[in-house]
């Protein structure tokens, strides 16, 4: 056990983490800790396996306690994020635009094409409103922070899938390695707030 405990224990700590996500800290250490004995037999795919089980079963589970709860959320934060996105890029695409035409015609300075730029920040400006969408649904979900952003991102998916099936574009965000970076964004804003909320005390 000490042997394996020194050959891999970054990759036991990640495991006791992303269980942390969707299980109290207590138990992750405890089922990672079970895990652990059985690695010297099983072998590493095993433990591998048996964390992405328990993830995704966990995750199930509380989406089937509350599924439509956990869809409606989904459908709000889907409109929340929206705004969020609009409401960075009006200011935005003001300085997008304005801006070239400032700087070329009283300064006479060259800028880049309005649209290399405008996608640019199109694209910040997403981003950053999917991290604040994660952390939207964290705040409304606590202890279940992991299956509400799974269910906003597999709606939203098949929205955009049927969006695209029609010929419809939603501001460029069809592109797949985009859309990728936008939904890790959410988990991202979400996992922050669940630490945060975990390390504040309780009142």
């Amino acid at each position: 056990m000490d042997k394996v405990n020194r050959s891999c224990p970054d990759s036991f700590r990640i495991a006791e983490w992303l269980l942390s996500q969707v299980v109290a800290s207590e138990r992750a250490a405890s089922t990672v800790g079970d895990l652990m004995e059985e690695v010297p037999a099983r072998g590493r795919f095993w433990f591998w396996s048996c964390v992405a089980r328990t993830v995704s079963s966990s995750a199930v589970r509380d989406f089937r306690a509350i599924p439509v709860d956990s869809a409606g959320l989904a459908l709000r934060a889907i409109l929340v994020n929206q705004a969020l996105c609009i409401l960075f890029m009006l200011p935005c695409t003001y300085v997008v635009f304005l801006l070239p035409l400032f700087a070329e015609n009283l300064l006479h300075i060259p800028l880049p094409h309005p649209s290399l730029s405008f996608n640019l920040v199109g694209g910040a400006c997403y981003l950053a409103s999917s991290c604040l969408t994660g952390k939207w649904i964290a705040r409304r979900s606590p202890g279940s922070e992991f299956t509400g952003c799974v269910t906003f991102c597999a709606i939203q998916a098949t929205l955009f899938a049927l969006l695209a099936m029609m010929r419809i574009h939603v501001n460029g965000m069809d592109v797949f390695p985009f859309n990728v970076l936008a939904y890790l964004s959410v988990f991202a804003g979400a996992l922050k707030t669940r630490g945060q909320s975990l390390r504040s005390p309780v009142s």
